[in-house]
């Protein structure tokens, strides 16, 4: 498996990722996240409360914003690092 800075991320899941970086204050609120990601509001609180996952061109986009790696958002999307259940 490539991609050893894998581990460094990818056990959290795409809530807990997203939660933490408004908790480190990396983002003053769920708006200015999704202002920043070029997504909308509702779809960054249905992230953050696990309601969705990201799809492919949002995973995308959230790489380039946050500066991380598009395989590690796609693993912590769909990687099972998820942890809620429909």
């Amino acid at each position: 498996m490539k991609g050893a800075g894998l581990t460094s991320v990818s056990v959290m899941s795409i809530p807990e990722w997203l939660e933490g970086m408004l908790k480190d204050g990396r983002y003053r609120s769920k708006q200015a996240m999704a202002d920043a990601f070029g997504l909308s509001g509702p779809a960054i609180v249905n992230y953050t409360k696990g309601r969705r996952n990201p799809d492919a061109p949002s995973c995308l986009k959230i790489a380039r914003a946050t500066g991380t790696p598009l395989e590690e958002v796609l693993e912590m999307a769909y990687g099972g690092g998820n942890g809620s259940s429909s």
